[in-house]
């Protein structure tokens, strides 16, 4: 038996329906469309039905079956799951053209994606709108599934790779994953579109970066034609088709005359594969942080199978929608099937995060199920819905959208490249593009109209503009909160409103014209309230930021250079480019002025649109080049892959199909930039495709087997050769990643190259400056405290103001000498007694030293241990960083004393920056193979420097610490190591991202064998290090964007290990630190500088587990959030 799918209301509630004969979903054109009967389905996978489809549409398949081999089918109930037992009447929604979503109301999601961020589905729609106790229908169905025992009854089918489901009227599926969905009987609702039973595949995506997506069973509209048991029986004859006698045993008995039975198939797309071959987007379509963290999966091996989580508790609750939210969508659903003169113009606005992109998807999926097609005009530049970003378009939209806008890129008809993420630099080019798209709307289909989340100043002029220009019929509004983000747009007030653009309309010539007849000719205005939890704010996980969001935007773009068949994705620098001649092709930038001879630079290597002017292009002999910025069709983007100026030619990579290539004659390079992953995640294939072009080159003029081979021309074709490969490896070097690899350390200073075997001898490793004699009883000498006798009242007040000024005595150390010696060394005698081969020889190292008017003495002092401690030959230069001290004794007189010393010099911040730029300034002046940062108030011990060299010689990648003693504040008294201690401390830190000290643990200790091994630490001090000078480099020393200091220690820290190297602190070496309780210091921007540089640890390094963080310190939290 054949049917038409109408809509669900009832046939006598359908007015003036030859009226709208054309715009009926199932009718078009004239043509019925009929759906095949249940027992045309054959059991082979429903992808090959899809397939067709999509190929009788004149369209590519896009979905492949995903070939893996599953264990036998099993049958899976889940106490978690959602059956419910609710009657019919107390499920259906409260009014009658909008489908009701598992029991938890409309489906709505509160946005994520706005005009500049997408608020992830995940935090926004949780909790929005949810019924009050006492609320009506949908409100009974939650509690119940929340209160009783739920059971999917769900079979995997191991032979064909699909999973069949059968679903009680009403009940629902809420989960993460992708899947193909097939209806088999009855009918399903995802995200307010209808699928019933003969219809095509769907394609479902249900990322953790967005609320998930949920299935629920809805009533058949053609079970009022049979009986009961000619329903049911259906139904069991289906489940028979598509599963094998033994787990067909199991479902058949949970099938009645109500279920809805679902086929799942794996999902297996050029989209989904891309996506997978990049590790931090493997898991994007599985459970999020805060799902893992309660534990939301409900554990099916069935749907698990074909990639499908489900989901219990809070977190399946899926989209839930307030009453303001189901007012707006059932008056836009009554507008376009009532007897209005034209079709509904519908304008979505609101501010960023308010929930205007998930409104518009469920209001498309919703009129999709009244009309063939629904027109979508896209003004949001910065998170559009099918396009890349930077790009406005006008777009009918024929399939439901069942995932996030980078699930469905899809080819507008008519598109405009504006090269930016938001309008701002220029509204007029902006509202002419919009313009210019408009004239081609044919008025025969609604048109949604989504805007930018801009709703202030200029924003909001733009947006009276838009209303206007458009001729818009309803105008839906959202907000969130108590304030009000912008005026509220009533047709009174845009009578008076100033746009851009566009001005108040003129007075009524007649005075006694009536005030409803004004308002009769205005827009309807629908407010929608988000009451989800966190409206108007960012998402806090991963892939739920703005800029996140674009580059999945374009990730989705640029898959569609994949093949169709299940294989390998390509990186992007193995697809072959086009060839475009120069003098056919203009060059214009969108977005600033670039020099005519440095635009080329600018464009190679970037993303570009193709674009079509209307006038030919005809150049002579070099690039054309635009002066203003032509507002003209864009048929897509590519990466322009290179720039020939020797033959004048552009190398361009595209998914944009040659037949509409040759339509091509602009490109444009906007502000939008291609994913940074696309560029440092690649495949190591370079080596192979080299290669493969030096063969090319070298056969080239070799036609068949009978001719000599190519080497012995070899020689004389060398140049050839080498040029070609030069050429090849400067078209690549932007998608070509840094190899990580083992530094290399050069050989250090004066050592011999040919690396003499044997030790270094105690001459060899003497110092820059032997120590001057010392008198025993001299304040300080061999490291002892500073001895207070009876201080005069002058004395006093200098102790104090040092104090005050230093956060240490310096009455003391000003009495110390500058070259105090430390006594004997104390060291145990396995480090006393170690000697260092020549052969590696040790590298050379630049020691580093920042200071902030620090006090004469003690910074000299540390400079002063350095050179009497450090062995001359691996010395290079000891970099004294001054990071703007006022000081008078810190400026020419401290630059004259260090003229004599030789191997010291002064660098200078002209403005105080911090310890962190400073220690990057030093490293950017450092010659040695090897950098020792020290602090200013330090003291080195025997035999520190070399333990630490021997260790990166050893292990490159090792950052090495030394054994941080204590000198006292207040005496100065050196705390020595003791021959006999082997207890030591290692560096932590907790989840408010604190440093601290920590015993060594046992397992740990019992790895040493004696002292002269490392110790692993988690963290380190960050004040005294030593680095390999090429492994600093490597890592991205340290983050510019954390300011003065704080927290660049742990930052340090996890950049290290999750950048593959190691933390160590040497027992051997020994260096004393004063520490201070305080910082007596100044933070030019706040103290709270410390917060932000912890936020932007957290942000860049901790992943999900920020939240923790962010849980320990809720001023974080709010600093992340702004």
């Amino acid at each position: 038996m054949k049917v038409h799918k109408v809509s669900s209301r009832p046939k006598h509630e359908h007015r003036n329906t030859s009226k709208r004969h054309l715009k009926n979903k199932w009718r078009t054109q004239g043509k019925k469309l009929r759906l095949s009967d249940p027992s045309d389905h054959s059991p082979k996978p429903s992808t090959a039905k899809f397939e067709n489809v999509l190929a009788n549409r004149q369209q590519k398949p896009k979905v492949k079956r995903l070939q893996k081999a599953y264990t036998k089918a099993t049958t899976v109930t889940s106490e978690d799951g959602h059956l419910l037992q609710a009657k019919a009447q107390a499920v259906s929604a409260p009014f009658p053209h909008v489908h009701t979503n598992g029991g938890t109301e409309l489906e709505m999601g509160s946005d994520s994606e706005d005009s500049q961020d997408w608020r992830s589905y995940a935090n926004s729609i949780l909790q929005n709108g949810l019924e009050r106790d006492g609320g009506e229908g949908n409100s009974v169905s939650n509690q119940l599934q929340e209160e009783e025992g739920i059971e999917y009854h769900a079979q995997y089918d191991s032979s064909q790779n699909h999973t069949v489901l059968v679903l009680k009227q009403g009940q629902s599926l809420c989960f993460r994953g992708k899947c193909l969905l097939t209806c088999l009987s009855g009918r399903v609702e995802v995200m307010g579109f209808t699928i019933e039973q003969g219809q095509q595949p769907y394609p479902l995506f249900s990322p953790s970066s967005h609320c998930p997506l949920t299935i629920r069973a809805m009533a058949d509209c053609t079970a009022s034609s049979k009986s009961r048991k000619e329903s049911r029986l259906e139904a069991k004859a289906i489940v028979r088709k598509y599963l094998l006698s033994e787990p067909r045993k199991r479902l058949l008995s949970e099938v009645d005359a109500d279920s809805c039975v679902v086929l799942l198939q794996p999902l297996d797309t050029p989209l989904t594969r891309v996506f997978g071959s990049f590790s931090e987007l493997s898991h994007l379509f599985g459970l999020n942080w805060k799902e893992l963290c309660s534990q939301a999966e409900v554990h099916n091996p069935a749907l698990s199978s074909v990639g499908v989580t489900a989901l219990q508790g809070s977190c399946a609750r899926g989209l839930v929608v307030s009453d303001s939210y189901k007012e707006a969508l059932s008056s836009l659903l009554s507008a376009w099937e009532g007897d209005y003169d034209r079709c509904p113009v519908i304008l979505v606005c609101g501010a960023k995060n308010s929930g205007k992109s998930t409104f518009n998807r469920h209001l498309i999926n919703s009129l999709l199920n009244l009309t063939a097609s629904v027109e979508y005009l896209e003004c949001d530049l910065g998170q559009t819905e099918f396009t890349p970003p930077g790009c406005l378009s006008l777009i009918t939209v024929t399939e439901p959208l069942l995932g996030p806008p980078f699930t469905h890129q899809r080819e507008p008809e008519h598109m405009v490249y504006y090269g930016q993420a938001d309008c701002q630099a220029d509204l007029d080019r902006y509202l002419d593009s919009l313009k210019s798209l408009w004239r081609h709307y044919s008025g025969e289909n609604p048109v949604i109209i989504n805007t930018m989340g801009w709703v202030k100043g200029h924003g909001f002029q733009v947006l009276v503009d838009l209303i206007r220009l458009f001729s818009v019929t309803h105008v839906v509004q959202l907000s969130y909160g108590d304030t009000p983000q912008c005026r509220t747009l009533t047709p009174d007030f845009m009578r008076s409103a100033r746009g851009w653009h566009t001005h108040p309309p003129a007075q009524s010539a007649m005075p006694d014209e009536p005030a409803d007849q004004l308002t009769a000719q205005g827009h309807a205005l629908l407010g929608i309230h988000s009451e989800f939890e966190g409206a108007g704010t960012s998402g806090e996980m991963r892939h739920q930021r703005s800029n996140e969001l674009r580059d999945l935007a374009l990730l989705g773009y640029f898959s569609q250079l994949q093949s169709t068949e299940p294989g390998p994705v390509r990186p992007l620098h193995c697809f072959t480019p086009y060839q475009v001649p120069q003098s056919a092709i203009a060059l214009g930038v969108t977005h600033c002025d670039v020099a005519p001879n440095h635009i080329l630079y600018a464009a190679n290597a970037s993303l570009v649109a193709l674009c079509c002017l209307n006038e030919k292009v005809a150049g002579r002999g070099g690039p054309v080049l635009l002066s203003q910025t032509p507002i003209c069709q864009c048929v897509g983007l590519g990466v322009l892959r290179g720039v020939d100026m020797a033959r004048g030619l552009y190398f361009l990579v595209t998914p944009v199909p040659p037949a509409t290539l040759r339509q091509v004659n602009c490109l444009l390079l906007g502000e939008i930039t291609l994913p940074k992953i696309l560029l440092t995640v690649q495949l190591a294939i370079l080596g192979g495709v080299l290669f493969m072009l030096v063969l090319v080159v070298l056969q080239k003029d070799v036609g068949g087997g009978s001719q000599d081979p190519w080497f012995p021309d070899l020689s004389n074709r060398k140049e050839q050769v080498l040029e070609f490969v030069r050429g090849a490896v400067n078209n690549l070097p932007f998608q070509i990643p840094g190899q990580p690899g083992t530094p290399q350390l050069p050989s250090g200073g004066n050592v011999d190259k040919n690396c003499p075997s044997g030790f270094y001898t105690e001459a060899e490793l003497r110092p820059w400056f032997e120590r001057p004699s010392e008198d025993p009883q001299s304040q300080g000498a061999g490291g002892d405290g500073f001895r207070e006798d009876n201080l005069s009242p002058d004395e006093v007040k200098e102790k104090e103001e040092g104090m005050t000024k230093q956060c240490f005595n310096q009455f003391a150390s000003d009495r110390i000498s500058l070259h105090r010696s430390l006594g004997d060394d104390t060291r145990p005698p396995e480090c006393v007694e170690r000697k260092f081969p020549r052969c590696p020889p040790l590298p050379t190292t630049s020691v580093i030293i920042v200071f902030h008017n620090e006090a004469w003495s003690t910074l000299l002092r540390t400079v002063y241990s350095v050179l009497h401690t450090a062995p001359a030959i691996m010395l290079k230069e000891i970099i004294l960083v001054d990071d703007a001290s006022t000081a008078g004794h810190l400026q020419s007189h401290l630059d004259e004393y260090v003229k004599m010393l030789k191997v010291v010099k002064v660098v200078r911040q002209v403005e105080r920056k911090g310890l962190i730029t400073a220690r990057m300034l030093g490293a950017s002046h450092a010659q040695g193979d090897v950098l020792t940062f020290l602090d200013s108030h330090c003291e080195c011990f025997h035999g520190w420097l070399e333990p630490l060299l021997a260790r990166i010689v050893e292990e490159p990648t090792a950052v090495v610490s030394p054994e941080i003693n204590t000198i006292d504040l207040n005496t100065f008294k050196f705390m020595k190591p003791v021959a006999t201690a082997r207890a030591h401390n290692r560096g932590n830190f907790d989840w408010s991202l604190t440093f601290g000290w920590e015993p060594i643990p046992h397992y740990e200790q019992a790895k040493r064998k004696d002292e002269t091994y490392p110790v692993k630490t988690p963290a380190f001090a960050g004040g005294l290090f030593s680095i390999s000078k090429a492994y600093f480099e490597e890592i991205g020393t340290y983050d510019d964007q954390m300011e003065i200091w704080g927290g660049e220690n742990v930052e340090m820290s996890f950049r290290v290990w999750q950048c593959g190297g190691q933390l160590e602190i040497i027992p051997c070496s020994v260096v004393g630190h004063v520490f201070r309780t305080k910082s007596p210091h100044t933070f030019p921007k706040g103290t709270e500088v410390i917060v932000r540089n912890q936020v932007r640890l957290a942000e860049v390094w901790m992943d999900n587990y920020k939240q923790i963080f962010y849980r320990r310190n809720p001023n974080a939290a709010k600093m992340a959030r702004e």
